[in-house]
């Protein structure tokens, strides 16, 4: 007898989708020819990429739509343009690295963090929603929320946690040492793109090190290089800058410490995988 097993994907692109819903009411949202764009190029791209595998291999293979859905959701929440055809190629290049960027086991670079940034480097009209958010207390409640529930059934809690500490205390350390308000550290450090970033981005397990030692220091290697672009050179984009630089790193790290590679969770029968 077959028992469906919950797709922690689902979860994440249930959030996703759910704040994308919240800042559409609260008059914030990304317009929505542009999601429309992001959702349909996206699932495009992906059944082209499957389809493609299936004649390469002459196997079947799984559509991982949800995972497609994720990245759309992510572009539509993160990037802002006001032209469809950068959403389309952002979309694009997001989950065609998923098939042409990989090592046998996982992807090389976040979908939707590479997307999002080489649209910022090859276009000119697009730029991330850093302020959108606002400063409200219940939004980032709501991200913790969504995002420890996600965390608890991916299992890679440490990576996100390892992240918003190493940056939190960073930029802590500066804040005490340049006389600044424990409220102004909290709206930097508490910004709903960034707790996107921490808590769905460094989440995603194909695109971070299998072990838990290793992807605590991969996430302090990021949190310092996201505290140098942010705070050193003011690039407000860093954390994303950061997390595409050290992203090829992934593979040394697995090599220095191996460990068992995530699997998504499928239908298992009689109890068995």
């Amino acid at each position: 007898m077959a028992k469906t097993v919950w797709d922690p994907r689902w979860s994440q692109g249930l959030s996703l989708g759910l704040f994308l819903v919240i800042l559409t009411m609260w008059g914030q949202g990304p317009d929505p020819l542009c999601v429309a764009t992001a959702v349909l190029v996206g699932l495009a791209v992906q059944m082209t990429g499957v389809l493609f595998r299936v004649v390469v291999t002459g196997k079947p293979q799984p559509w991982h739509l949800p995972s497609a859905l994720i990245t759309a959701f992510s572009l539509s929440l993160l990037l802002r343009t006001q032209h469809w055809p950068t959403m389309a190629l952002a979309a694009t290049l997001a989950i065609a690295s998923k098939f042409l960027l990989r090592t046998p086991h996982k992807h090389v670079f976040n979908p939707a963090n590479f997307g999002i940034v080489l649209t910022l480097v090859l276009t000119g009209d697009a730029w991330l929603a850093s302020g959108q958010w606002g400063t409200e207390l219940w939004l980032g409640i709501l991200f913790v929320t969504a995002g420890a529930i996600v965390l608890r059934q991916v299992g890679r809690w440490e990576t996100s946690g390892a992240f918003l500490l190493g940056y939190g205390g960073l930029t802590g350390v500066r804040y005490l040492w340049l006389g600044e308000s424990l409220t102004a550290w909290g709206h930097h450090v508490a910004s709903g793109s960034l707790l996107v970033f921490a808590l769905f981005m460094l989440s995603d397990p194909r695109t971070i090190p299998d072990r838990p030692l290793t992807r605590v220091l991969w996430a302090l290697t990021i949190a310092l290089l996201t505290f140098g672009l942010r705070d050193g050179w003011y690039l407000p984009d860093g954390a994303f800058y950061a997390l595409f630089a050290l992203s090829p790193t992934v593979a040394l790290w697995d090599r220095w410490r191996p460990g068992a590679g995530y699997i998504w969770p499928q239908l298992t029968y009689g109890g068995q995988r």
